[in-house]
């Protein structure tokens, strides 16, 4: 169940990202335009930048957060770390 959600969940995100990069693509086009590039603002241009960064910064802070966890099945068992709270019998 949750390698499915996972799945979702990631098929979701990259969806998302490709609409912000689509639609940041084309209000470039519809901004570059000499008519209508002196009456665009500092705000709509900042929306722009960002429809076309922040999917990438998303998707590369998702693969560092994954990639600081480590290897999977690679985690310390915390029973091996314990040690015994009185001595075996017979030693």
């Amino acid at each position: 169940m949750l390698r499915a959600a996972y799945r979702v969940r990631r098929a979701g995100l990259i969806a998302c990202g490709v609409a912000c990069v689509v639609g940041g693509l084309l209000l470039v086009w519809r901004v570059t335009r000499p008519d209508v590039m002196f009456g665009v603002g500092t705000l709509e241009l900042a929306v722009v930048v960002g429809l076309l960064v922040l999917p990438g910064l998303t998707l590369g802070a998702m693969r560092l957060h994954r990639g600081a966890r480590g290897p999977r099945g690679r985690g310390v068992r915390r029973d091996q770390d314990r040690e015994p709270l009185a001595p075996a019998r017979g030693s």
